[in-house]
């Protein structure tokens, strides 16, 4: 197909892609001057099966609202020299590269990054299906990294789900791509929103073992290990991998729709709670507080393993009700339960070492029973020496029993296995720190973060045991504290990089440093992100700005409403200095209190930062724009007020 140089009033740049429904071109719109992506139906409008599957992607597409998701900006046909036609997309324009070339280039990624891009992938999904549209073709390929933030693209197969009528297809063809398609999709059954929720447990699969669930290259076959076969373990494919998302993957990748997560919300929400078993690593105290005391070795809670997360060697197992019940338990955190029910069944399946680790997790979780763990543990060593989860959770509980001589020894029997497994590294690192001192610690952290240079709890820990050190050595002012308390704060700094700055325990150690050197505003400052960091974890911003703009509705009845809400503001404009929507707020205060000028920046700074899913926001800010500017033309036309 031959393509003109200029579509409508775009002009074709370069090619940037090529698929299996079409061609991507950068384009520059000299309208809106800006730089745009245009995709090109492959074929031409003769082509019907390809025109009327073009259509239909700029017709979902186009309804499907949110950050992660690519915004559709233009749709449009264009003629050809032959006299045919073509449709076209304009899209916007992604710099940055697809997630498979990420993987392909830098291999599997870092748990945290992996995690991270689902949890935004599950709001896009989240977005499409409460649109009424299944995206059907979710895989890397699809998803676009701007830096580390993900925008899916190519709704090209996805399907109107709540709307009865003909299949996608005619004919009834498999539509997406078959390595992350689910078991009911390659069948050719009626599909919904649980298979997209399986692609993107193929593609999270992916993103931490760098290959997709199923490999066989012959088509049939692939078909039926996807129908048929569980995909390898994740932990045999990458060691160490937290129990909680190999599990939480596992679900994902069920082959029965009703096993998987029943929303892309709850997925994302089971997503938001991993960290709750995440090392959490020393806290940082005041000195007076730490005055008499010995400091507790570093607290690292397990996690439990969820789920058929291991390849039973008895069938019967995988396909026992007190499994799937022992599976809801683990999700609940009913600890209790889980525990019985990994007792009963290890009184069936007495040789399956992943049953013994399931019982170590569950009882891990309950307070002091650190030797009872330790023990399920080494009974799953025992059928199998070299299982990474029972040697990850035995050194946990030999940590959080302060037994760090064992600790030791259950570090370097399992890096004698795995001697690139970041993580043990960290934990060895802890052992250290309580038997032998800062420097071997130091050591060890550092052979972490060459191995996982994304791993911001090792740059915490770090950070942690400088802080830590200083407190206790009492000494004030010397070059040596102010060398420590710097790279202490450089290693925080470090993981709020890796991590992002949502992460509210984050800030403990810069609280302490800025209060050790004598700086409560910047301490107080930040508190404050602190705060707004805890308040964006529980997704609370919204939320508070809405309720200053109930404060203001209430300032004719309520006397100090408007005091409340300026003080809510405050903090507002500080913990979430990037939020359009609390620039939004803060304009309307200020038009309210008669501050007319500072109302017109404050919403022009607004509109800079809404998000294109917050359109309908950026369209009640503009016309609050121009009523701000129509009222201070004319009061500066009435001139200034006669002095009294």
């Amino acid at each position: 197909m031959e393509i003109p140089r200029t579509i409508g009033r775009y002009e074709l740049r370069e090619l940037l892609g090529a698929g299996a429904m079409g061609q991507v071109y950068r384009a520059h719109d000299p309208q809106l001057r800006r730089d745009v992506a245009l995709k090109i139906v492959k074929g031409s409008l003769s082509s019907a099966v390809d025109s009327q599957r073009f259509q239909r992607e700029a017709l979902t597409w186009a309804q499907v609202k949110h950050p992660a998701v690519v915004q559709v900006l233009d749709s449009g046909v264009t003629p050809l020299k032959s006299g045919a036609h073509a449709s076209f997309l304009v899209l916007e324009l992604i710099e940055g590269e697809t997630l498979d070339a990420r993987v392909a280039r830098d291999g599997p990624l870092p748990e945290a990054l992996a995690v991270q891009i689902a949890i935004a992938l599950c709001g896009a999904l989240d977005a499409a299906h409460e649109a009424g549209v299944l995206h059907r073709d979710l895989k890397p390929s699809n998803v676009l990294l701007d830096g580390d933030r993900p925008k899916l693209t190519d709704f090209g197969l996805a399907k109107l789900f709540q709307k009865k009528g003909q299949s996608l297809t005619a004919s009834h063809d498999v539509v997406g791509t078959p390595a992350f398609m689910s078991p009911e999709q390659v069948q050719g059954q009626r599909v919904g929103p649980s298979a997209d929720i399986y692609a993107l447990g193929a593609t999270l699969y992916f993103m931490l073992s760098g290959k997709p669930p199923h490999t066989v290259k012959v088509l049939a076959a692939l078909f039926d290990e996807i129908v048929n076969h569980p995909p390898p373990a994740l932990a045999t494919l990458r060691p160490g991998i937290s129990p909680r998302l190999n599990a939480l993957v596992s679900r994902c990748l069920a082959k029965d729709p009703a096993g998987r997560f029943p929303t892309a919300k709850a997925l994302s929400a089971a997503l938001t709670n991993l960290d709750r078993g995440a090392p959490a690593g020393r806290s940082v105290t005041s000195p007076g507080a730490l005055a008499g005391t010995t400091i507790a070795g570093i607290l690292l809670g397990v996690a439990v393993t969820l789920g058929a997360v291991f390849s039973a060697r008895d069938v019967d197992l995988a396909r026992d009700p007190r499994y799937l019940r022992l599976e809801d338990r683990l999700l609940r955190d009913d600890w209790e339960g889980a525990e019985d029910d990994a007792r009963a069944l290890l009184r069936a399946f007495p040789a399956e070492p992943q049953l013994h680790v399931y019982l170590g997790d569950s009882i891990l979780e309950q307070d002091d029973r650190e030797p009872a763990a330790a023990r399920a543990y080494e009974a799953a060593l025992e059928l199998e020496p070299d299982h990474p989860r029972a040697l990850q959770g035995l050194i946990v509980a030999r940590l959080n029993h302060e037994d760090y001589a064992q600790a030791k020894v259950a570090c370097e029997r399992a890096l004698a296995l795995y001697p690139d497994w970041a993580v043990l590294h960290r934990h060895l690192a802890a052992a250290l720190n309580e038997l032998e001192g800062l420097e071997p610690e130091f050591a060890e952290l550092a052979r972490a973060i060459e191995l996982d240079p994304r791993d911001y709890n090792a740059y915490r820990q770090r950070s942690t045991s400088r802080l830590i050190a200083e407190l206790e050595d009492g000494e004030k002012g010397d070059a040596d504290e102010r060398e420590n308390y710097d790279k202490a704060e450089a290693d925080i700094h470090e993981a709020l990089e890796i991590i992002g700055h949502d992460k509210a325990r984050l800030y403990d150690n810069l609280l302490e440093i800025a209060r050790q050197r004598g700086d409560p505003e910047r301490a107080l400052h930040l508190s404050i992100l602190a705060q707004g960091a805890a308040f964006r974890e529980l997704g609370l911003e919204t939320l508070l700005t809405r309720r200053v703009g109930i404060l203001m509705d209430l300032q004719q009845t309520k006397a100090d409403a408007m005091s409340l809400a300026a003080s809510d503001l405050s903090f507002l404009l500080e913990a979430f200095p990037e939020e359009g929507e609390v620039h939004a707020q803060y304009s309307a205060f200020l038009a309210r209190t008669g501050r007319l000028q500072d109302a017109i920046v404050e919403a022009e700074k607004a509109l800079e930062l809404l998000k294109p899913h917050q359109d309908k926001l950026a369209e009640v800010v503009r016309k609050n724009l121009e009523v701000f500017r129509d009222v201070l033309r004319e009061r500066q036309a009435e001139g200034p007020p006669e002095p009294r």
